[in-house]
């Protein structure tokens, strides 16, 4: 799996941050561009995220409860790619990172 950073950012839909952006400096690998956040982003963020996530609290407990493992298995078949990632971008060894990951996703 590549890591390709889509133009700005996706949020209730609607894509957008696409006028400010910055380059990594990754210890390895190549250099991508990333939108820049602001407030006024976070601002736009955080309601877009509590009216997505709202209907959510009115289902059972068993369907919340597969939808965050299903989640959960999305995020341990990236693991190795996220390893990866992290490792080119801040030159930490890739297996403190896996001891890391263990301890947040195991």
């Amino acid at each position: 799996m590549g890591f390709s950073p889509m133009a700005g950012d996706l949020i209730a839909g609607e894509r957008i941050g696409l006028d400010r952006r910055f380059r990594n400096a990754p210890v390895d690998g190549p250099v991508h561009e990333f939108s820049q956040g602001s407030v006024d982003l976070v601002n736009q963020v955080v309601p877009a995220a509590e009216d997505a996530f709202w209907p959510s609290g009115w289902t059972s407990r068993e369907v919340r409860a597969t939808f965050l493992e299903i989640i959960a298995h999305e995020i341990k078949a990236c693991a190795e790619a996220i390893t990866r990632i992290w490792n080119r971008g801040t030159g930490l060894p890739g297996a403190r990172l896996q001891g890391e990951r263990g301890c947040t996703a195991g």
